[in-house]
């Protein structure tokens, strides 16, 4: 409530054009807020060229045509603007909302490793437990009775409200939703959510249906298919013990996500009749990268120092990057699908062409979730989280003296950039070895768990 009441006064503030208008919606505040291809003003202008010419262009024809139609729907005395704004505030407002969904369902639901995983901490040594003496504070004695040794910031009732707080309470959150800018960025977030919540609760058609509109609206987020896939087949599994016969495989979401994806298009091809070259190069990866305005990422500084004819080369490279993940968080992460959904975000807002504060604002909100994984983490993350807002600060100085004034240059910005990636590299770097870690203590404990059962087993034939 109190992160809702923050947004209502600057959203009052932004609409009566307040004292800290021109201040939210400067130029620089705007770079690292928002994603140009979302905004009201360039989704205006794809639906005038749609109407006039069948070139291409960087959208896609769904979200032009849901646009569209909601915009004819609001009265015409009704600022298109202010429309928009109230949109986003209602849609910032429903992630925070299934962010809390996302981590109570996470609770009710465990898998059947997570319950090995409690079985294992029971009997780990010490020396490689996961809540060493100075984070018993944070997370108590151990997971599994967390209620009764004393309240904790990461107890197991209290991760649905922190995992919306850290959302809700960002300000970076705040600012894009209610600074009065007119973007539907955040359909993008809610829709990745509201994939993770049917997923962990099991209902792989909704889930799929989900992810095929999120990667219609981006074909990115393609990298979420499998993980997503694997997260509703563990919890799935462990709904259907009874029916092991009969469990569906990660096939099923698969075929699922095929379907709703093959309607998708369908739709925009017959019903809102769009050419085959439109669709098509609405999936053009590489789109992106042609017409990059500074912002938080380096693709920017990467491409105006690129001659002509690296240019083409280093576009593939760069738009090709995050796929090279994939593989390896899956094989080496398969039974921690949440993780490796955070990684895959983290990863996202480090090397997308347009990487905005709500991207990395989302990813933190999901890594409180996993806490068995920021047990193990160190401080050195704490200490790349704590110093994120100096670069951030420093760009929108940058900026001012670069675009502005021209009293400075690019590199000034690119230096806050790669500070900015910096930070949140060594953030990702460390999520994935604790989760090794902690992958590693755990099958060392099953090993002498196994080698202890075999010795008292011997010892007991023996006495026989």
């Amino acid at each position: 409530f109190l992160g809702t009441a923050f947004r209502l006064g600057l959203f009052l503030d932004a609409i009566g054009e307040g004292v800290l208008t021109k201040y939210t919606q400067c130029e620089a505040l705007r770079s690292i807020l928002y994603d140009p291809h979302y905004t009201l003003e360039n989704l205006k202008e794809i639906i005038f060229l749609s109407k006039y010419t069948e070139e291409g262009h960087n959208a896609n024809p769904l979200l032009a045509i849901i646009v569209e139609k909601f915009l004819a729907r609001v009265p015409q005395d009704f600022d298109h603007e202010l429309a928009f704004c109230i949109l986003a505030l209602v849609i910032d407002l429903a992630i925070a909302y299934q962010l809390y969904h996302l981590a109570k369902e996470c609770n009710k639901h465990e898998t059947a490793h997570m319950v090995w995983e409690e079985d294992m901490e029971n009997v780990m040594h010490p020396l490689i437990h996961p809540i060493p003496p100075n984070k018993q504070n944070l997370f108590g004695v151990r997971f599994a009775d967390d209620e009764k040794t004393f309240p904790t910031l990461f107890a197991a009732s209290a991760l649905p409200s922190l995992c919306a707080m850290v959302y809700s309470f960002n300000p970076s959150t705040i600012l894009a939703s209610a600074s009065g800018t007119p973007s539907v960025q955040g359909v993008l977030t809610l829709l990745l959510v509201s994939t993770l919540v049917q997923s962990v609760k099991g209902n792989a058609s909704l889930a799929a249906l989900y992810l095929g509109l999120l990667c219609h609206v981006d074909i990115y987020n393609i990298v979420f298919l499998i993980p997503c896939a694997v997260l509703w087949k563990h919890h799935y599994e462990f709904k259907s013990v009874e029916l092991k016969p009969k469990r569906p495989t990660s096939f099923f979401f698969l075929f699922c996500f095929l379907f709703w994806f093959i309607c998708v298009n369908a739709a925009a091809l017959v019903v809102f009749g769009w050419s085959w070259k439109t669709l098509i190069e609405s999936y053009d990866i590489t789109k992106n990268f042609k017409d990059l305005a500074p912002n938080l990422g380096m693709d920017w500084y990467l491409f105006i120092n690129t001659f002509t004819q690296y240019r083409d080369y280093f576009v593939f490279v760069c738009s090709g990057f995050i796929f090279i993940f994939c593989l390896p968080l899956l094989i080496r992460f398969y039974y921690y699908p949440m993780e490796m959904v955070i990684m895959l975000q983290l990863l996202r807002a480090i090397f997308n062409p347009h990487p905005t504060l709500q991207d990395a604002a989302f990813a933190f909100g999901l890594m409180s979730i996993a806490r068995r994984t920021l047990a193990r983490m160190g401080i050195t993350s704490m200490i790349c989280l704590l110093a994120l807002p100096v670069p951030i600060v420093l760009y929108l100085v940058d900026h001012g003296l670069w675009l502005v004034s021209g009293s400075g240059n690019a590199n000034y910005m690119f230096f806050q950039c790669l500070a900015y990636n910096l930070f949140l590299g060594v953030i990702v770097l460390d999520f994935m070895s604790s989760t090794l870690r902690r992958d590693k203590a755990l099958q060392l404990t099953d090993k002498n768990e196994k080698e202890r059962e075999a010795a008292e087993s011997a010892d007991k034939t023996k006495e026989e």
